[in-house]
């Protein structure tokens, strides 16, 4: 698998994956829950009009939107800092990310006249915004033909009910 990491980067930025951490900021500053929601919503709508990212926006450019913003909002809509927090099953979290690729590759062993083979496209949806990825989820139509005996089936279920707890 060769990964892109700057088109990921890009597809994650263009998503806004980071407005749920920018709404968190502002909550944990004092603004109300829907205030600072709502408030987000503008602040993504004007970007995406500016063809901007919320990373990109300057502190002068933020305080416009609140005056609760100060230097440390880029600590807390950091791509990488964003998905290593959402450890969920199907997350972006490196951790998550490993274990589905894992449950995946057990899922189509055996599979092709017993060899080994497997081409998954891990993905960031930019344009809806779709952070997680569940790679286990998606072959589960090829789970129900028949290169996938039964207990390998049973296997994977079980698998990936252990991983729902990844944190």
């Amino acid at each position: 698998m060769k990964t892109l990491p700057a088109n990921m980067r890009r597809a994650a930025a263009k998503g806004f994956i980071n407005a749920t951490d920018c709404a968190d900021y502002l909550t944990k500053k004092g603004m109300p829950f829907r205030d600072a929601y709502k408030l987000t919503g503008c602040m993504v709508s004007d970007c995406i009009a500016k063809d901007k990212t919320l990373e990109e926006l300057t502190l002068d450019e933020f305080k416009g939107y609140s005056g609760l913003f100060e230097g440390d909002i880029y600590e807390a809509i950091d791509l990488v800092k964003c998905c290593e927090g959402r450890t969920s099953y199907g997350g972006p979290s490196e951790a998550s990310v490993k274990n589905q690729i894992e449950l995946a590759v057990d899922c189509t062993a055996g599979c092709v006249g017993g060899k080994e083979r497997m081409s998954v496209k891990v993905f960031i949806d930019g344009s809806s915004g779709t952070t997680g990825l569940r790679i286990a989820d998606r072959l589960a139509h090829a789970r129900r033909s028949s290169c996938f005996p039964s207990r390998q089936r049973a296997q994977g279920r079980e698998r990936a009910r252990k991983g729902d707890q990844l944190c």
